[in-house]
């Protein structure tokens, strides 16, 4: 029998026997009552029992120590090479070993356990082979040195206790764990050897060779168990990444060059997600696969970036190559690099603008070109940006910057030119009167806006209009851009070129959105106007008077009264009107001062449109046409209803218009090679006063309704200038104003203080040198005074009140 089985059992308790109640006062109460004692009694009143292992009565302590050692040795012995266990059960070994910590020996039986395994771990690597081909055998062998050591622990059990008041608390895996650590450790090569080939190992599959990725799992295994992954695996394996990746970017860049930048972000992202697949099939730590991703791009992105961003980058932008853009940004984002890629970003957009603006004049072609850029760089902030708010600050300054860097005013009246085309997408067309079959013409003056447009014009007018104003955001010039689109707008909706009225309304509700109502009072008037006289209009028809006019001259007549001051001014002209259309104004002239009393109306031809319609030839085959024409244009067709050939002259004194109206009137009619309705005797382009012109009896054409163009004149091709001098002395009012705004607050203020404070406060582009010459104006009006800081020379101005 074995001696750690002899036992002696010591009850703990009161003295005297265990069966004696009365040494128990509960349980001989119970006896004495006759009474079962309760469950929680009789838990009370059991005995309870101390067991300590005993040795025989002549135990042989020395021998029994020697056989229990050499029997533990013989079963870590066993355990290492993988053999069945000697001496018994793993239980009765824990029990050699508890019997040996009881006799104080718990510090001797560990050394003896480190020793025996170390001796164990060298003779097993000692029979493997260092070579390449006996990696996989050496990897194995300390794999199963460190699977054995948990089977170890488990039988040594009881010495946790002795270890964790001598080892600082750690336990007995962690003390053998060590200790094979530090073998390993002394013994350089075959630890070496393991970390050498596993850094061929994937050396070998990144150059896409076939590599033994289990046996690099299993080495990766071995250090993370041994704790040596952070220290020894990981820095030689990141320092092998970044010489390998700085030398794949080289040669790739040699063969291909950066100008496929598309190219060359998709062979980063293969190299990244080999890195990543690696990582997962050889269970690296996440950290060290951040690691590794974080070496690679800082080999291929990070030091070549501004290389990268100066060759390839704006073409993407351009072009919106949202994925590739999209894999840069995330690359910069992980290298903390976006401040780069946001100045490139910038960059490509404002040089991008610039190049629009000086490529051409045309607003056909510069605001177009805006516009694709505008979506383009939207679109990118959008999908590749993630929206980036710092991105979108750098895409409005770039904007910004190209757009007034030069001329503000350019870009100003471009768009407003544009904005001109995209609304006269469709023309509205003037009713037309049953004609006289006498005199075969129908003569209107119609200035009311046009009816509903057809659905698609005015969505694609309306599209247009968006996209116009997303452009307007950026502009400072805003108030050239008013001057500019109010001339405009009232062409646009006195000579009933409109496409759509709600793409007219649309638009100036976006203006007004976008710079307050102030900004559009102008414009919103021109409607205003427009209403009220479509009213009047109706309530003139509705008198007796007209309705008996109609009905005589069989004309449609309508009138529209503008307000002075809102519309531009066009040159009024003492015109011979015909008769029947001269009854017609003079009793709506006679009915508006019947309605408004102590008001005047000037009539003003240059604005006013009519539709003709003109008989071509013989009664057995007559070809009826309409002529959408303007005032001028139908007095000099008119002309030709008596005669079929009339002088500059005749022309002149019947119609009674200026000598230069003329000439670009009758180059209007006879010039045009598809809308000829007049012939000139001689064949140069500018009609003189020595011209003599005839009726065209063989004119011919598609349509039945024929718009025929007027030539501007002049004076009116240089509205324009005129223009922009109104903008000008509106900017020097306002200066006026802030100046004195300012300077009333603040009373006093050095030169440099009131610069900063009108540039802020002012809504254009104001000129420093425009600022100093409005200062100076106010400083001979004596509104300002100024004077000379003796000790700093600082110019200072003080307000006079």
């Amino acid at each position: 029998m074995d001696m750690m089985e002899q036992m002696v059992a010591f009850a703990v308790g009161k003295a005297g026997s265990l069966d004696d109640e009365a040494s128990d006062p509960a349980r001989r109460r119970h006896h004495e009552e006759g009474s079962v004692p309760s469950k929680k009694a009789r838990l009370l009143c059991r005995p309870r029992f101390l067991v300590k292992p005993v040795f025989a009565q002549h135990p042989n302590t020395d021998e029994y120590v020697a056989a229990a050692s050499r029997t533990l040795e013989q079963a870590v012995s066993a355990l290492c090479q993988r053999r069945p266990l000697p001496g018994g059960s793993k239980q009765a070994l824990c029990r050699h070993v508890e019997a040996l910590c009881s006799l104080g020996l718990a510090e001797t039986l560990l050394q003896e356990l480190l020793r025996e395994v170390a001796v164990q771990l060298r003779q097993q690597l000692s029979e493997c082979s260092l070579d390449q081909d006996g990696l996989p055998n050496l990897v194995a062998v300390a794999l199963a040195m460190c699977a054995v050591l948990t089977d170890i622990s488990r039988i040594y059990s009881v010495l946790d206790s002795a270890v964790s008041r001598n080892k600082a608390d750690a336990s007995l895996y962690e003390v053998l764990r060590g200790h094979l650590r530090q073998v390993l450790l002394e013994t350089h090569q075959p630890l070496n050897s393991i970390l050498r080939g596993a850094l061929r190992l994937i050396r070998e599959h990144r150059r896409g060779k076939v590599a033994d990725k289990q046996t690099l799992k299993s080495a990766i295994q071995l250090f993370k168990i041994l704790d040596l992954y952070t220290i020894q695996l990981e820095p030689q394996l990141l320092e092998e990444t970044a010489t390998f990746f700085c030398e794949e970017c080289s040669i790739w860049l040699e063969q291909h060059g950066l100008a496929k930048l598309p190219e060359f972000l998709a062979f980063v992202e293969r190299c990244l997600a080999a890195e990543n697949s690696l990582g997962e099939e050889c269970r690296m730590p996440p950290s060290t696969m951040m690691q590794i991703r974080a070496t690679a791009q800082k080999e291929m992105i990070q030091k070549r970036s501004e290389k990268l961003l100066s060759v390839g980058f704006e073409g993407l932008v351009l072009d919106v190559q949202v994925e590739a853009l999209a894999i840069l940004y995330q690359h910069f984002r992980d290298i903390d690099a976006l401040p780069i890629l946001r100045r490139a970003y910038g960059d490509a957009v404002r040089k991008a603008g610039l190049n629009a603006l000086e490529t051409s004049d045309d607003f056909k072609v510069v605001i177009p070109s805006i516009e694709r850029l505008l979506s383009a760089a939207q679109e990118v902030l959008t999908a590749a940006f993630l929206d980036d708010c710092n991105f979108g600050i750098t895409l409005k300054e770039a904007l910004e910057g190209s757009l007034n860097s030069r001329s503000a005013n350019k870009v100003a009246k471009l768009l407003a030119r544009h904005m001109d085309s995209v609304l006269r997408g469709g023309r509205g067309s003037v009713r037309a009167g049953v004609a006289d079959p006498k005199c075969s013409q129908s003569f209107s003056q119609n200035f009311s806006p046009p009816e509903r447009a057809d659905s698609e014009v005015g969505e694609d007018a309306q599209a247009g209009v968006e996209r116009a104003i997303q452009i307007f955001r950026y502009i400072a010039a805003k108030d050239t851009f008013e001057a500019f689109y109010k001339k405009d707008l009232a062409r646009r909706l006195l000579l009933q070129r409109s496409a759509s009225r709600e793409a007219e309304l649309s638009a100036a509700s976006l203006l007004r959105e976008e710079c307050g109502n102030a900004y559009t009072a102008g414009i919103e008037g021109m409607f205003q106007d427009l209403e009220i006289s479509r009213v009047l209009s109706q309530n003139f028809e509705a008198t007796a008077q007209a309705k008996q006019l109609f009905d005589e001259t069989r004309i449609e007549f309508v009138a529209s009264v503008l307000t002075a001051g809102r519309w531009p001014g066009q040159p009024s002209a003492d015109i011979s009107i015909p008769s029947i259309p001269l009854r017609l104004m003079t009793c709506f002239a006679n009915f508006y001062q019947q309605q408004h009393t102590g008001r005047s109306l000037s009539w003003c031809p240059a604005w006013g449109q009519c539709v003709l319609r003109a008989t071509y030839g013989t009664a057995g085959g007559q070809t009826r046409k309409e002529f959408v024409v303007s005032h001028f244009q139908a007095l000099v067709l008119l002309c030709f209803n008596s005669a079929n050939s009339l002088s500059f002259g005749e022309i002149a004194e019947a119609t009674q218009i200026p000598q230069a109206d003329l000439q670009l009137t009758l180059q209007s009619l006879t010039v045009h090679k598809a809308v000829r309705i007049l012939l000139r005797d001689r064949a140069e382009r500018d009609a003189q006063s020595t011209d003599r012109f005839s009726y065209n009896g063989g004119f011919t054409h598609k349509l039945h309704r024929i718009t025929i163009a007027t030539i501007l004149p002049k004076e009116q091709l240089q509205e324009e200038d005129v223009a922009e001098q109104r903008v000008i002395g509106s900017r020097q009012h306002e200066l006026d104003a802030v100046i004195i705004r300012i300077m009333k607050a603040k009373k006093k203020l050095s030169h440099s203080e009131l610069l900063a404070d009108i540039l802020a406060s002012v809504r254009f582009p104001a000129e420093v040198a425009d600022i100093k010459r409005r200062i100076e104006s106010l400083i001979d009006r004596e509104y300002l005074e100024k004077h000379i800081l003796n000790d700093q020379g600082i110019a200072c101005y003080t307000y006079l009140a």
